[in-house]
């Protein structure tokens, strides 16, 4: 399977484009109108503008990597291109934008690892890794505080090339992944010129039944990659073997050497020099081993280093790949980098699900290799000589033959295992329909059981609603005979209430004959009262006079002694004006005692009737009680009877 390659077209602000250019057209700083050929884009898998969003990108590049690594492949997504072309925004996401295909790919493969626990498929563990390679030195993103350059690459049969001290994170979420993520992006060193960053997500799958079979756990990585800028593949050859040499450009010079040498045609003796570069060596199974890999070429607008002869060039990049480019294409950035990204499309990469039985004959390829090195080593150290160096060549060839046999093999394992499904599709096949049978038979005695419950329960509901048939007819019966008793009821309490109305009125007459009766004793009390007003100052009148006819007899009495005679008239009248005012007085007090027995009298019989007014008022009110109480009673029986009727 050979490396995908995209190319995504960056506007400039400061770029104008020329009236009537297509959008494959734009300026250079020289002013001189540019094109890249649609034939040269049309190389790529696909091409992007501006204008696409993030996860436009996403969804028709890197999403399709989520579902390789979820079944057990390695998988990459690289970035390329010139300097400032936006190869960092693009995975890690730009200041505005926080998306990028690194938090857009985590979000989905913890939802498909999520979708694995939830079918207790296997149970999946994710470690996550962040490196920083520049100038052949390696930095530990997440452990910022180690020393540049304590961390190596190591190659052994089990892991292939990695560096054993980096440390590893594991993670459990999406949020807890790109939170450590953003974490190691910070801790990115800005200043270190042509840096490549790899962030690597490493899955592994187990079984969740200890007792099944070890074929089914599986292990894939997922590398995310920004490769050094390919500005300085423009200088001459000479210049970059000095840059080189002082480590400045050993990987990108390494990292071409190897590109260009895959996209050759590949042969048994043909030699891959993975071992210039610290990122080289990381990237063996990414370019040319056992990986998904999809590369996306960053290109800009406007740039000032797009010389005016881009179109020429491009085309005969992507024309003669397997030719070398001429010296003033390799001084050329754009040209450069258009030819590197044409060579990355005829690089082929081998990937297979990372089963155990895979992963034994991996080892095996790596413990081979690892011991022709030792002994290519102990040969050069032996001082062999050119007669060492042949047997290395003579090894290498061996190597690769090891290499196409242990291929065949992979080819032989894939053809068994689809034919080994194609079998067990068409046993699966065969079974299903003996399952569709069995199943449609078992439907149908299901159906007819059933049916049969229904039946039964039919007959026990019909059985059920005849006896409460039966009940209700004699609750009917019932109820009509309360019913006629509750109407008798009403119609006797019908007639008492009559009688007590009537009864009512009469004592309502009575009360109001009794009341007039009160009016009039008020008015004999209120006259005899005045009488007594009368009598009393009639009587202080008589003391007045009595008073004063006492005192004149009194001094007729004086006046008689002093004359010394007496006058037996006189006397004789005085008696009798003694006499008549005692009867007089008598008179009076008689009268007033007699007014007082008669207003007394006529009190206690006022009291006595406004007492049984009270009492005939009590009685009627608790008989008028009595009735409604008795007529609420009977109606709300009738109601009661009333409503078992409707029912």
């Amino acid at each position: 399977m050979r490396v995908e390659v995209f190319c995504r077209i960056w506007n400039d602000p400061l770029s104008s484009l020329v009236p009537g250019d297509d959008t494959s057209s734009w300026a250079s700083s020289s002013g001189h109108p540019l094109r890249v050929d649609r034939q040269s884009l049309e190389k790529f898998d696909r091409t992007f503008g501006s204008s696409e969003s993030p996860e436009d990108v996403y969804a028709a590049t890197c999403k399709r990597l989520v579902g390789y690594f979820t079944r057990g492949q390695n998988v990459c997504f690289a970035t390329l291109g010139l300097a400032q072309a936006g190869k960092r925004n693009t995975l890690a996401g730009s200041a505005t934008s926080r998306l990028g295909m690194i938090s857009l790919a985590f979000a989905d493969v913890f939802d498909e690892v999520r979708k694995i626990h939830q079918n207790r498929h296997a149970v999946c563990t994710l470690e996550l890794q962040c490196v920083q390679v520049c100038n052949e030195k390696i930095k530990d993103l997440l452990e910022p505080n180690l020393p540049l350059g304590c961390l190596g690459v190591d190659y052994s049969a089990d892991n292939g090339y990695h560096i054993p001290q980096c440390k590893s994170l594991p993670v459990s979420g999406v949020r807890e992944a790109t939170a450590a993520f953003r974490m190691a992006w910070d801790n990115l060193t800005p200043s270190m010129d042509g840096s490549a960053i790899l962030v690597t997500l490493h899955l592994k799958q187990a079984p969740v039944d200890a007792t099944e079979s070890t074929n089914k756990s599986m292990t894939s990585t997922f590398t995310f990659a920004v490769l050094p800028s390919l500005d300085r593949l423009s200088h001459d050859s000479v210049e970059l073997r000095v840059e080189a040499d002082s480590s400045r450009s050993a990987a990108l010079v390494a990292l071409s050497e190897v590109i260009e040498e895959l996209s050759l045609a590949q042969s048994p003796g043909h030699f891959i020099p993975y071992n210039k570069s610290v990122l080289t060596r990381l990237l063996a199974e990414q370019l040319g081993g056992n990986c998904h890999t999809q590369c996306m070429l960053m290109l800009r607008r406007g740039r000032d280093d797009i010389a005016a002869n881009v179109a020429s060039r491009a085309s005969g990049a992507f024309g003669g790949v397997s030719s070398r480019a001429s010296e003033a294409s390799k001084k050329d950035a754009m040209g450069a980098a258009l030819r590197l990204a044409a060579q990355l499309t005829l690089v082929t990469n081998y990937p297979v699900v990372n089963t155990p039985d895979i992963k034994d004959l991996l080892c095996l390829h790596r413990a081979n290799v690892l011991y022709h090195k030792r002994k290519a080593t102990v040969a050069a150290g032996s001082g062999a000589g050119d007669l060492g160096g042949e047997e290395c060549q003579e090894e290498n060839v061996h190597l690769r033959k090891d290499k196409m046999l242990l291929e065949s093999e992979v080819l032989a394992l894939r053809s068994q295992v689809a034919e080994l499904k194609s079998n067990r599709s068409k046993q699966l096949h065969e079974q299903g329909d003996y399952l569709k049978l069995s199943e449609s038979a078992l439907q149908m005695k299901m159906e007819k059981l059933e049916l049969q419950n229904k039946m039964a329960y039919f007959q026990s509901s019909r059985d059920e609603l005849n006896l409460r048939l039966m009940d209700q007819n004699k609750t009917t019966r019932e109820l009509q005979q309360k019913l006629e008793d509750v109407t008798t009821a009403k119609q006797e309490a019908t007639s008492e209430l009559q009688r007590q109305c009537s009864e009512l009125e009469e004592l309502k007459s009575k009360c109001i004959e009794q009341v007039r009766k009160n009016q009039d004793l008020k008015v004999e009390l209120v006259h005899m009262v005045n009488i007594k007003k009368f009598l009393e100052e009639q009587k202080t009148d008589l003391t007045l006079s009595l008073e004063k006819t006492q005192e004149r007899l009194a001094s007729v009495d004086k006046s008689l002694s002093c004359y010394g005679g007496t006058d037996v008239s006189r006397k004789r009248q005085i008696n009798d004006l003694h006499t008549t005012l005692n009867k007089v007085t008598e008179t009076s007090v008689q009268e007033k005692a007699a007014l007082h027995q008669k207003i007394v009298a006529l009190e206690e019989q006022r009291m006595q009737l406004q007492r049984k007014l009270l009492q005939d008022g009590h009685s009627r009110t608790q008989k008028a009680d009595s009735v409604a109480q008795h007529q609420e009673r009977r109606l709300h029986e009738s109601q009661t009877v009333s409503d078992d009727l409707k029912e």
